[in-house]
């Protein structure tokens, strides 16, 4: 039987031995499952939290694959919250695109400071573990072009009066306009 230290210096729970290993393999992780996102087709939909809804559903396979991971045998509990942080917002994002698709198409959109806040902390705390990759889960803001159309998809912006925030950059899939690009 391994004693505690034994235990400790391998991670703790089977995970990898030190934070900038755990650092690397999450990187990994979360390249490879916004890969698979962005390689999806566009959300064709009514609805305009769609995109959102189908992000948050990468993103719950993402929490879970971070999970699985395991910690390192430093700053566990830090990675730990980066995780649980990861998760609470995609739970904020899930809420955000129902109130999103409730909300008149002509605006006021819905209030984005919890899907906001929770961004910010889990950026925040992604830097401080040391992550090149890994931030707030999958990204719904990538810009996609449709080759056969060359449209790009339009930002939400919300309500205007108020200042811009990260999530001025989600993406609606229903609305697009002319890519200047050439």
């Amino acid at each position: 039987m391994l004693g505690a230290g034994a235990l400790a210096a391998c991670g703790g729970d089977g995970g990898p031995d030190t934070l900038a290993e755990w650092a690397t393999e999450a990187d990994q992780v979360c390249s490879s499952t916004q890969a698979a996102f962005d390689g999806e087709p566009p959300v064709v939909s009514p609805f305009p939290g769609e995109v959102l809804r189908v992000a948050a559903e990468y993103s719950e396979v993402l929490v879970e694959q971070l999970r699985d991971l395991g910690t390192p045998g430093e700053r566990d509990e830090d990675v730990e919250r980066y995780v649980d942080t990861v998760e609470a917002r995609n739970e904020a994002l899930v809420v955000y695109a129902d109130e999103l698709d409730r909300s008149p198409a002509a605006g006021p959109g819905p209030s984005s400071d919890l899907l906001s806040q929770k961004t910010l902390d889990a950026a925040e705390q992604a830097e401080a573990l040391g992550l090149q990759v890994c931030r707030v889960g999958v990204d719904p803001t990538i810009a996609r072009t449709s080759a056969d159309t060359s449209t790009t998809t339009a930002p939400v912006t919300g309500d205007t009066a108020r200042p811009l925030d990260p999530l001025d950059e989600i993406v609606d899939e229903s609305e697009t306009v002319e890519s200047s690009a050439p």
